[in-house]
Order: C-alpha cells, then sequence, then structure tokens
C-alpha cells in the first residue's frame, strides 16, 4: 500500500494527485484511496478526486463511502460529468424501491431485511414484525424485487450513527451488512439461521448426517464441497465476511430465538458475545382449534406427513428412509415427485409414499390436522421452525429428530417424539408411539405449542435492542 505523508506545498499534493491518478489507471484501487485519504486529510480540494474515490469505494465494496463521495464531488459547481451521471443512475435504481425514497436520516431506528414480506418462512416471519416495528418508530426497508440492486445496497450504506436491526444479511448483502457497520451504526442481528457460520445457512451437507459442525469455531474447516446458499456468492467472499464477522462480533447485538440457538452462537464467537433470546412466532395459525376433527381434502388420508421442503436440511432423505422401513404406512410429501428426486437422486420413492405438490393454503393443512403422525425431521441445528410449531398445534402428534442444538431440546419429551437418525430405530418408535399414542397427548401438545406462541411478544424484540451509545 502507497503511503504519503501530508503535502507542504503544492508540490507534494501534485506528487499525490499524480500518484493517485497512477493507481486509479492501473486499477489498484485499495491504494487509490489510500492516497486520496491523505489528500483530503489536508483539506486540500481538487477536481474530481472524489469522484476517482467514489469509483474506488465501488470497485472495493466499500459501499459506505460512494454516496458521501459522490456528494462531496457533486458540492463542486464544475464537478466532472461523469459524477452527475453517475448520481442520477443510482438514485434513479433505488427510487424504483419505495421504502428508500425518502430521506434516510442520522441518529434514527431501521429495520431491514433481504426478504419481501409474504407468507411462508422468513417472509411470514419479516411481515409478523411489521407492525411492531412501526410501533416502536422503527423504518422498514426491504427489496421489491428478489434481491437489493447494488444500487439500493448503496443507498441503504449511507444511513448513518443509528440503530439498525438487520434479518438475513444473505439476502441483504454481506458487504451491505459490513458497511452498515463500517458507517458507523449500532448493529443488531436477528439470527434466523446459521448463516454466521455455515455457508449453506443450514448446518447440513450431503453425505453427512444429522448437523454439521465442521466450520463451528473454525472457519479453515469448511469443506471443500460446500457452496453459498440462498446466494450464490463466492465460497472466498462468503468465508472473507464471515472471518471479519467474528472479529467484530462483539460490537455486534444478537437476538436469537432459542437458548440453543444462542448457545450455538457463543460457540462460534465466543462467550463475550452480546446475545438475547427473544423466541419467533408468524401469524399463520387461525383456526388451529379442533383441527384434527376436520375432513381432509380428499377421500385419500394419509398416516405420515412430511411437513416440509424437499431439501437435504430439511429431512427429506429421512422421511423417505423412514417411509422404506414403515411399508405399512402411508406417507405424504408435499413437493413433486421430480423435486424430490431431484433432491435425493439415488434414493428409490417407496410405494408408500405419494409426492403432490402442497403449500399450506392448498390441501397441506388439512392433510397435517388430520394425519396420525407429522414429521418435521430437520437435520441441521433448527432454530424455531413455523412447520413445527404449526404441526404441533394443528395436529398434536408430531416426530422430529434429535440434535444437539435444535429447537426441539427445548420441547418436553412428552410433547414430540424424538427419533434417532437411525431409520430402523425410529421406525420401532413411530409403531410404539402410534399403538400407544392417546387423544390427551394430542392436545397437551397442542396446548405447549399455544402457550409457546403466546408467551412470545416481538415488540420485545425492538424493546431489547439497547439505547446505549453507538460503536
Amino acid at each position: 500500500m502507497t503511503t504519503a505523508t501530508p503535502p507542504n506545498d503544492s508540490t507534494d499534493l501534485q506528487s499525490l494527485v499524480d500518484q493517485a491518478l497512477s493507481h486509479f489507471q492501473a486499477q489498484a484501487y485499495r491504494e487509490c484511496l489510500s492516497v486520496l485519504d491523505t489528500i483530503f486529510a489536508t483539506g486540500a480540494q481538487t477536481r474530481g478526486l472524489h469522484f476517482l474515490a467514489t469509483v474506488s469505494a465501488l470497485a472495493q465494496k466499500k459501499l459506505e463511502r460512494v454516496l458521501p463521495e459522490l456528494a462531496l464531488e457533486l458540492k463542486d459547481p464544475n464537478c466532472v460529468a461523469d459524477a452527475q451521471q453517475l448520481y442520477a443512475t443510482i438514485r434513479s435504481q433505488y427510487e424504483i424501491n419505495p421504502t428508500l425514497r425518502a430521506d434516510l436520516h442520522p441518529n434514527a431506528n431501521y429495520l431491514i431485511c433481504g426478504m419481501k414480506p409474504h407468507s411462508g418462512g422468513t417472509g411470514a416471519f419479516f411481515a409478523a414484525l411489521l407492525p411492531h416495528a412501526k410501533r416502536a418508530d422503527f423504518r422498514t426497508i426491504y427489496p421489491v424485487m428478489d434481491l437489493f440492486s447494488e444500487a439500493e445496497q448503496i443507498r441503504i450504506a449511507s444511513i448513518r450513527s443509528s440503530r439498525v436491526l438487520v434479518l438475513h444479511p444473505q439476502t441483504l448483502g454481506y458487504d451491505c451488512f459490513r458497511a452498515l457497520y463500517e458507517a458507523g451504526n449500532k448493529i443488531s442481528m436477528y439470527v434466523l439461521d446459521n448463516s454466521f457460520f455455515c455457508l449453506q445457512s443450514y448446518n447440513h451437507r450431503a453425505g453427512k448426517r444429522g448437523e454439521c459442525f465442521d466450520c463451528l469455531g473454525n472457519l479453515s474447516g469448511c469443506h471443500p464441497g460446500c457452496s453459498p446458499f440462498p446466494v450464490p456468492i463466492t465460497r472466498k467472499d462468503n468465508l472473507n465476511f464471515l472471518e471479519w464477522l467474528q472479529r467484530v462480533s462483539h460490537n455486534i447485538e444478537f437476538l436469537c430465538q432459542t437458548h440453543h440457538q444462542a448457545a450455538l452462537l457463543a460457540a462460534h464467537m465466543g462467550s463475550a458475545i452480546r446475545c438475547k433470546v427473544v423466541g419467533m412466532k408468524t401469524d399463520e395459525f387461525q383456526d388451529a382449534a379442533q383441527s384434527r376433527e376436520r375432513p381432509a381434502p380428499s377421500a385419500m388420508r394419509f398416516d405420515v406427513v412430511f411437513h416440509g421442503h424437499a431439501f437435504g436440511a430439511k429431512g427429506i432423505r429421512y422421511a423417505l428412509e423412514l417411509a422404506t422401513q414403515l411399508p405399512e404406512l402411508r406417507f405424504l410429501i408435499p413437493s413433486d415427485l421430480g423435486e424430490v428426486q431431484r433432491c435425493v437422486p439415488e434414493l428409490p420413492i417407496a410405494p408408500n409414499v405419494t409426492c403432490q405438490r402442497l403449500s399450506w393454503d392448498s390441501g397441506l393443512k388439512e392433510y397435517v390436522s388430520t394425519c396420525q403422525l407429522v414429521l418435521c425431521p430437520s437435520e441441521w441445528s433448527a432454530p424455531v421452525e413455523g412447520a413445527l410449531l404449526k404441526s404441533l398445534e394443528f395436529n398434536g402428534s408430531v416426530a422430529v429428530v434429535e440434535t444437539k442444538y435444535g429447537f426441539e431440546r427445548e420441547i418436553p419429551a412428552d410433547i414430540a417424539l424424538k427419533l434417532p437418525l437411525n431409520a430402523q430405530d425410529a421406525a420401532t418408535r413411530v409403531r410404539t408411539h402410534l399403538k400407544t399414542s392417546r387423544p390427551d397427548g394430542y392436545r397437551a401438545a397442542q396446548e405447549w405449542a399455544r402457550r409457546y406462541r403466546q408467551s412470545t411478544d416481538l415488540s420485545r424484540i425492538f424493546e431489547s435492542i439497547s439505547r446505549g451509545s453507538h460503536q
């Protein structure tokens, strides 16, 4: 990296400008920014230099510097035309998003999610948070397309000296998350999955059953077969972000769903992190009462319903293996046959398995409500999954897979049937459960799920964000 001393006269200043231009032309943007910062520290004003800083910051993904540098360039009545054009382009692109049109004031409160509010998963949780955020005076920002554009990320990165609650940093963009931190904001992160140590977000990988802890506390242990999910960035960029997150984790407040998730976070980041358990729920629980008496949507009923996507971490392989061990029971997988086969191409589909694409609102709710057993066999360290809570509340006879850090550890053994990873042993437990389970047990599970949901107050998430000084 080039270093320079503050100039004492115009000759020294011109030398530094020449150095900056040379680095810029060589696309040595980090070195260019270093020299430019030396020039700026002297208070010297030279036309075009802030535009060079803008372009260099963009190239280095230092998004927090882009708009501030551009604004300084535009203050010059004779600023370079390219600066005006770049600002117009960025603004026209981020103003497509109505959540980014109004001024982003400093010393404010922001809730930023990389996903839109909608039904299912993170989107459903985000939708449930919105009214609480409004009452707590948190301005919400989210994409209008599937992901934030670079212009939207640049706009978000211009937030300064504020309290920022982030959901799903993968889809927000790791560069944008880092820029918010570097811009001097007080960052809180609601932990939705395990992307804080796992490239794949769900700590489960092909070829290894159950939870994977290869990277826990040691990112160099990342398996060569793992790739970033759900946003396809490079492994190098993802690992660089995770290493940075470890280094700065003591300055970030983490909000966790469960005590075991908090323990997992501490196992990776260290015991000195600031972490609070605030719970999780969505608004998908209408009409759960008397759900087991509701008829199925067709004459066909199933003994076991797999409640999850055809996804390895969600336990699709486990469900199919269990079905093979229980040929006397009829299984429903709510996904297309082709989707299931793409996920586990080497595993045959047993004749007692029906694969049919269903959503919660297009028949799955009724099948879950009326089957003998709902299977929620996540093989990762899953926190609070909506599918599990809904299965408990709408049915009451629910099986999960035993884990070390999953939410199932916080569910009493008489509320959910806990199965080993070995499908043959699990089949024995399932048969015993179906022979001995009683309606009062179902009602106890339903009541436990209702109590959990009622005890979770999402407004506490915003109340829990400390009001102390910025980092």
